[in-house]
């Protein structure tokens, strides 16, 4: 007579051959009944232990944040704040730039231009006698287009290319600025403390204040032969036929500042004095750069 131990019949494992997908595999009853659901849960277990774990770490980042906020979030808010009231303050005056431009072209007389220009009190009889008897009294402005918007330190405007009748043109700079634009008439005038004619026959030596077009370049002659002392650039200006030389001390200020111009043409508005008997060869030097472009800051 057999025995039959209850752990023996638990440990026996009974193999049923299943076919599945054509492939005969081995199925142990073991496996079926105890090894999936304890396998099963197992995995449940762990997915939830981690779980656990992240909504602990978000719930600490969550209080410590919290925290954190509340030591510093009144100085940023008070910081914003500040901000956004100073954005606030700045309200448009008048009309934009554009259409200052516009006005100042289109106007008729000596009272509608002085609307639209900077520093009135100090360009008013300028502007008064050059649309009465110099260039301004004869020139039909035919069109204008915006060419670019430039700036120097606070200074911001916007560059208007003005076609005249005649075939020139003068460019026309206005300013951007929030409590009204403005149009600079002393770079429309193309406005200098001298006449070029005067300079270029050597009959006045010097000029604080004139505007020209600059471009860098490389003739050394005359009273400016040595080139590791001077830096050449080539000038013009539509108020002088033909073309200048003007140089620069190769370690002054100066020099320093037009090194902003690089290789290509720009407006700029200059100090300039002759050397010697420089002026008969059209070559001055530039003892100041008064500001990069043709519009200066006010006075």
């Amino acid at each position: 007579m057999r025995s039959f131990s209850p752990g023996a019949m638990s440990q026996r494992r009974e193999v049923f051959h299943v076919k599945r997908a054509g492939a005969m595999q081995e199925i142990s009853r073991g496996d079926h009944r105890r090894g999936g659901p304890m396998v099963g849960v197992s995995r449940e277990l762990a997915i939830g232990g981690l779980l656990l774990v992240l909504l602990l770490l978000v719930a600490g980042g969550l209080w410590w944040l919290g925290r954190n906020r509340g030591k510093t979030g009144s100085g940023e808010e008070a910081s914003a704040g500040g901000r956004a009231s100073e954005e606030a303050l700045i309200v448009w005056q008048g009309p934009h730039p554009a259409e200052v431009a516009e006005n100042f072209t289109k106007a008729a007389s000596h009272a509608e231009r002085l609307k639209w220009v900077r520093q009135p009190e100090k360009v008013g009889a300028e502007m008064e006698a050059f649309f009465r008897d110099g260039p301004g009294a004869t020139e039909k402005i035919m069109g204008k287009f915006l060419l670019a918007t430039s700036g120097q330190d606070d200074l911001l405007y916007e560059n208007y290319h003005v076609s005249i009748e005649s075939g020139e043109s003068r460019l026309l700079c206005v300013s951007v600025d929030p409590q009204g634009a403005k149009v600079d008439f002393e770079a429309y005038a193309r406005s200098g403390s001298e006449k070029w004619s005067e300079l270029a026959a050597g009959t006045v030596p010097s000029a604080e204040e004139m505007r020209v077009i600059v471009q860098s370049g490389g003739f050394y002659m005359h009273r400016f032969p040595d080139q590791t002392k001077w830096v050449h650039f080539k000038a013009t200006t539509p108020d002088l036929p033909g073309s200048m030389d003007l140089y620069v001390l190769r370690d002054s200020e100066a020099a320093r500042q037009l090194a902003q111009v690089g290789e290509t043409m720009a407006h700029v508005t200059v100090s300039i004095r002759a050397v010697e008997d420089s002026a008969k060869y059209r070559q001055f030097e530039i003892t100041a750069i008064r500001a990069i472009g043709w519009v200066e800051a006010a006075e």
